[in-house]
């Protein structure tokens, strides 16, 4: 008689090695989504990322900077980031770009992982958005096993009025997408904060619920036809 094999472990390991990837999606943010700085005035603003529960190994954020009236002055990692795991932090002309990768231990949940500060220089507007699947120059977010898990990014604005003196300080851990920016190159133009989803992932940020429980089932179904196969033999 063939020996009868564990129809659960069979099951488990085909959801294991079919699905990996979509369990969870992981976000980058700015916080604030929007802010207003007087000329002459300083602010700074936060890089969150928002793994959603999976363990954050490294990440590189490429914000795009569109406008006028916004002078960046530094990018400093914050949170769980040591200095020491800090690959890149630069402010470029038309981009600002912090990567990192951890050495001990993981970012997992949401939490800042780095703070921008800038100044007001003339009034102006600039946009601010996170630049996405074009290769080495690329948002990504990498888990402990090098996959990608960046599902979508957010946006933001920072409006430099008439006046002078003032300060703007970023805000916490934002639950919504969106945030910082700004750019002393580039014409004018202002956007709303919006979600951009990373070309090849899943617009939602997690894989489709109902094409998930239908692969579950045909898993199942298969089950229970090699239990079935196996009994009668």
């Amino acid at each position: 008689m063939k020996s009868k094999l564990p129809i659960f472990l069979i099951t488990v390991l085909l959801f294991l090695v079919v699905f990996p990837k979509y369990t969870f999606a992981a976000t980058l943010t700015i916080s604030p989504e929007t802010v207003s700085v007087a000329k002459g005035g300083t602010g700074s603003f936060n890089i969150v990322l928002n793994t959603e529960g999976a363990n954050a190994s490294a990440a590189d954020a490429y914000i795009t900077i569109e406008g006028t009236g916004v002078e960046f002055t530094s990018i400093q990692p914050a949170g769980n980031v040591d200095i020491s795991e800090v690959f890149e932090n630069s402010v470029n002309t038309g981009y600002l770009r912090f990567s990192f990768v951890k050495t001990s231990g993981y970012i997992t949940g949401k939490e800042n992982i780095a703070t921008v500060s800038y100044s007001g220089s003339s009034e102006g507007i600039s946009t601010l958005v996170f630049k996405v699947g074009d290769n080495f120059d690329s948002s990504t977010v990498a888990n402990e096993s090098a996959d990608e898990i960046l599902t979508a990014t957010g946006g933001t604005t920072i409006t430099v009025g008439s006046g002078s003196g003032g300060s703007s300080s970023g805000g916490g851990n934002s639950g919504s997408s969106g945030s910082s920016s700004g750019s002393s190159s580039g014409s004018g133009s202002s956007s709303n904060s919006e979600s951009v989803a990373a070309p090849g992932i899943p617009d939602t940020g997690v894989f489709d619920v109902f094409a998930y429980l239908g692969a579950s089932l045909s898993l199942l179904i298969l089950g229970l036809a090699l239990r079935r196969y196996y009994l009668k033999t």
